[in-house]
C-alpha cells in the first residue's frame, strides 16, 4: 500500500531538517495514510502506475463507484448479459 505523502515531502512541508525522528515519522505517515484510505473507502494512488481491473454487480444502478482515484485511463467497459460467457462492450 503506497503512502499518500512521502517522508521527504512531509519534512519539507513541516520544515524538519533533522533525521533523528525519521523512523517514527515514517511509521506515522504509513498509519495516517492507511487511516485516510480506510475512512474514505478509497485507495487513491495504490494502482496509479499499474493496470487494475474492477468487477461490479451493478444491481440496476446508474452509477459505478471505482475504488481507485484518480483515473488515468478507461480501456473498456463491458456489460454481462445473462450468462458469464455473454458480454457486450459498452
Amino acid at each position: 500500500m503506497a503512502n499518500l505523502i512521502d517522508l521527504g515531502d512531509y519534512k519539507a512541508y513541516s520544515n524538519i531538517n533533522s533525521t533523528t525522528a525519521d523512523a517514527k515519522l515514517n511509521t506515522l505517515v504509513g498509519h495516517i495514510s492507511a487511516l485516510i484510505k480506510t475512512y474514505c473507502n478509497r485507495s487513491f494512488i495504490d494502482y496509479y502506475t499499474s493496470n487494475k481491473v474492477e468487477y461490479f454487480n451493478g444491481g440496476g444502478h446508474d452509477f459505478i463507484y471505482l475504488t481507485e482515484i484518480p483515473i488515468r485511463e478507461i480501456v473498456s467497459v463491458e456489460e454481462q448479459i445473462g450468462r458469464a460467457s455473454c458480454r457486450e462492450r459498452v
